[in-house]
């Protein structure tokens, strides 16, 4: 009966839904069935610092008097009667069911699909199939994300998320560390190693990449990645660390903690790292790392030059920038001296943009990137840091799935 009226509200733009039931020795003797939007909105209760706290929330409920009322047949009761108390809504009726809480709700089997899927495919992608399976089927992204969200949680089996990765850490046998508040026993630094990570490095420990990426949790925490270059020129992460800041102190703890990892493994430490311009990183590598070469990514570099100069050369940017690539290339250093000399003449009108280029990179920094002195070591190219831009778009593209549903809980 209840399974019927719902079916035949829906057809005709409405929801039905339980309002009370009596129930004696486990049968239901009478049922009364209402519209969703019958009734008054009861505001929750909430406590901040112990006071009341009342959220501002909007209501879909108008009081609608639509009633009807369903009692088993005697004497078998078997067969139900439903009888109209109200048949009147104040209101007009939906034309649409998609927003709506009751028909909007995952089936037992298409919760499961979602869950199956949520760790490979996104989900806008997991509700599109469901509504290719089902054209009828009313189902927002919202729901698929608090189902997502709730199956996290019951993991955690009451655990916070800190907690819960601090466990995962364990059970899977990373190498983990971390740093707490003394005053108030928080974590506030957190850096884990895969071991088979630590075994790639063990076999290829020559150059190694850092970077930081933002965005990825809901702290806003930095997270710090270092990223590794195997001998068939591959990719694969080493390190992660979430910090609370990039300052010198918090950095040289993460690479101080690699270092350690590393030592105690008996593995070559590497011989150059390639990161962008980050004074406390740079720092934090030559402190943990002194007899390590240095490198900045080219790749960062010519991003900064063409957000900075291209404005200032307007139609000349492309023949200008072709001529920086030239200089950053020179394979020797007269070829370089030389190449400056001719650049400097040339683009004299536009001396804001060569000023950026000597004081900002070259007077302090083009033995880090210049081909004529990188070359002197192996590096597997300066534009190496492209390989971390890389990594950390696939990263985010995995927690971009865990944030989302962060930001679309109800």
């Amino acid at each position: 009966m209840i399974n019927w009226a719902k079916r035949a509200g829906l057809e005709n733009g409405i929801v039905v839904v339980i309002k009370t039931s009596a129930n004696l020795k486990g049968g239901k003797l009478s049922c009364h069935l209402m519209c969703e939007r019958g009734g008054k909105y009861k505001l929750p209760r909430y406590f901040v610092d112990g006071q009341s706290f009342k959220r501002n929330t909007g209501t879909k409920k108008c009081e609608c008097p639509f009633e009807l009322r369903g009692v088993p047949i005697p004497p078998e009761c078997v067969m139900w009667h439903l009888r109209d108390v109200c048949g009147f809504h104040n209101h007009q009726l939906a034309e649409f069911m998609y927003g709506h809480e009751y028909p909007s709700r995952l089936k037992p089997m298409e919760l499961q699909f979602v869950l199956d899927m949520a760790n490979s495919t996104a989900p806008r992608e997991v509700l599109n199939i469901l509504k290719q399976r089902d054209p009828s089927n009313t189902t927002g992204i919202k729901t698929i994300y608090n189902a997502i969200f709730t199956n996290k949680s019951a993991k955690r089996a009451g655990l916070n998320q800190v907690q819960y990765v601090l466990e995962q850490l364990i059970k899977k046998n990373y190498l983990h560390d971390y740093r707490t508040n003394p005053d108030t026993n928080e974590i506030t630094d957190i850096i884990w190693v895969h071991p088979k990570s630590l075994l790639l490095f063990v076999n290829c420990p020559s150059v190694l990449i850092i970077d930081a990426t933002y965005k990825t949790n809901e702290y806003q925490s930095p997270l710090l990645e270092v990223v590794g270059i195997t001998s068939t020129m591959r990719t694969y992460s080493l390190m992660f660390a979430y910090l609370s800041n990039e300052r010198e102190e918090q950095l040289t703890w993460a690479l101080g903690t690699l270092k350690k990892w590393m030592l105690e493994k008996g593995t070559s430490l590497p011989s150059v790292f390639v990161s962008d311009r980050d004074m406390a990183l740079i720092n934090a590598i030559e402190i943990c790392f002194p007899t390590a070469r240095h490198i900045l990514c080219i790749w960062h570099i010519n991003q900064c030059v063409m957000k900075k100069c291209r404005p200032m050369l307007g139609l000349k940017w492309n023949k200008f920038n072709a001529s920086w690539h030239s200089l950053i290339n020179s394979s020797t250093q007269w070829s370089y001296h030389h190449k400056w000399k001719v650049m400097h003449e040339e683009y004299r009108r536009f001396q804001g943009a060569l000023n950026y280029l000597w004081e900002t990179w070259l007077h302090s920094y083009k033995e880090r990137f210049v081909s004529a002195w990188i070359d002197t070591c192996m590096h597997l190219g300066s534009n190496s840091s492209q390989r971390a831009e890389g990594a950390h778009a696939r990263l985010k593209m995995y927690l971009g799935d865990t944030m989302s549903s962060l930001k679309h809980l109800l």
